[in-house]
């Protein structure tokens, strides 16, 4: 579900009555849970350097990445304007992808206004349950596997449009972390845009 005056997204659970089908009221809101989470303490969020995964965080150093952290292409991308303007406003635009509204409003130096929820947009994805595993296949290794990751939690991943694929914790709606793919940084500053 989205919403198209702050392209903000809501992914709901909902109970279904197994004798009549009947839908009930939802039990979570993953949005609503992520509006909860601190931007900067309560998330977690990863991502890649093109070396190795790292936490989606602005570096100590910005002139000096190191190995851990982001590298330079991506910091000079979230140094860009959408207009294609370094303007070193990369920190800010790396704590607003992580949900801080300290720079949203409607100047024109602001950030576009999320009025709804952190969680972006989903279009064009489709959330996918992963749970323990549970077919009864007779196969030695799949056996090993099924016991290796019967306590797996019940884990809902989907894509939206706010530069993240979410892990979404299937039985409380809380987002366990989210992952910015390294190929997307070149249009990150975008959904800062008050037109986008």
């Amino acid at each position: 579900k989205f919403n198209t005056g702050d392209w903000s997204g809501q992914l709901q659970a909902f109970p279904i009555d197994a004798s009549t089908g009947a839908i009930g009221s939802p039990l979570w809101d993953a949005g609503a849970r992520i509006n909860l989470q601190h931007w900067d303490t309560g998330r977690r969020i990863l991502s890649w350097n093109g070396s190795q995964g790292i936490a989606f965080r602005w570096p100590a150093d910005p002139m000096a990445p190191t190995a851990t952290t982001l590298n330079a292409a991506q910091i000079l991308a979230l140094n860009t304007s959408p207009t294609a303007t370094v303007d070193g406003q990369g920190s800010q635009r790396l704590a607003y992808l992580r949900g801080s509204a300290s720079n949203e409003g409607v100047a024109a130096t602001n950030y576009r206004v999320r009025n709804v929820s952190k969680l972006g947009d989903i279009v064009n994805s489709s959330p996918a349950f992963v749970g323990p595993p549970r077919l009864n296949l007779a196969d030695a290794s799949y056996r090993t596997f099924k016991s290796t990751y019967a306590s797996r939690p019940n884990m809902i991943y989907v894509g939206s449009n706010d530069g993240m694929l979410h892990a979404i914790d299937a039985d409380t709606g809380n987002e366990s972390f989210a992952y910015v793919p390294a190929a997307i940084y070149p249009r990150l500053s975008g959904l800062t845009a008050q037109g986008f």
